[in-house]
């Protein structure tokens, strides 16, 4: 049903990049199986794109709103350092890149589940009173440069959604979502308010046998661990069909993508 829809014209959304990648891939299956030999690309990728995609339509659009500059995850990391640096707690922290992105995850918590109003509420610690000063830094420095971050985009398309001189997204499936935090339930009754027909997809529900089995493997160093995952994606390619698929989740990947790189070839292809 969700090809279907696909097929008409339908936007899809999901919760990550990865499920976007594997919904496109079986599309592309689907229509193989159906012996087409050509198709319109699928518009289907994470909600935070289409929230990235209507910024910059209407950043670009020939309109009077004037819009902040959206900054890069790169740049918001680099402005949370130099707040945290230049603070008196951050004078005394050794690891300031970590904090740094760390206060960017808690930035983010407290825009999606919209508290940002309640973080001073209560009895913060330390560690919550140093967060509170340095985010307000960030902010007062974010309104003065006219800039904003991807944790406050959702904000501002809900706000400006209906002045936006843009195309407007005509239908939308939700695929995939397990939850949705109040901010996307805001974008989405504001997209449903200006004439979006929205409807929720979830996933297909796996069979009992093919939930296989789990288990925890430990090793003296992230390298190690790397080789191991690499030689059991190895184990499970060999000697199977060309349909196998083998996914390996690696948090913080930007850090480990070098490494990775250089593992996996060399397990995969010992040869070259």
């Amino acid at each position: 049903e969700v090809f279907k829809r696909i097929n008409a014209g339908t936007a899809v959304v999901t919760p990550n990049r990865r499920l976007a990648l594997a919904l496109k891939e079986k599309f592309d299956q689907d229509q193989i199986g159906r012996n087409r030999a050509v198709w319109y690309s699928v518009d289907v990728l994470p909600l935070t794109a289409l929230i990235e995609r209507i910024y910059l339509d209407a950043l670009y659009a020939a309109q009077s709103l004037r819009l902040p500059l959206l900054l890069s995850a790169s740049q918001e990391q680099v402005l949370w350092e130099s707040i945290i640096q230049s603070s008196a707690t951050g004078k005394t922290l050794l690891r300031i890149a970590q904090t740094a992105q760390l206060a960017r995850e808690a930035w983010q918590l407290a825009h999606a589940w919209q508290i940002t109003d309640h973080l001073g509420d209560g009895y913060p610690n330390e560690d919550g009173r140093a967060f509170l000063d340095w985010a307000s830094a960030y902010q007062e420095i974010t309104r003065s440069n006219s800039q904003t971050d991807r944790a406050r985009i959702t904000d501002l398309i809900v706000e400006h959604y209906e002045s936006f001189d843009i195309k407007k997204t005509p239908s939308l499936i939700c695929y995939g979502f397990d939850i949705f935090t109040p901010q996307q339930n805001a974008f989405l009754r504001k997209l449903a308010a200006t004439g979006c027909e929205i409807s929720v997809a979830a996933l297909p529900a796996q069979s009992p046998q093919s939930s296989g089995t789990m288990c925890r493997m430990e090793y003296p160093s992230s390298r190690d661990e790397i080789h191991q995952a690499a030689l059991w994606a190895r184990s499970k390619i060999a000697g199977a069909n060309h349909a196998v698929r083998v996914g390996i989740v690696v948090p913080a990947l930007s850090s480990y993508r070098n490494v990775l790189m250089r593992i996996f070839a060399t397990v995969m292809h010992p040869d070259i």
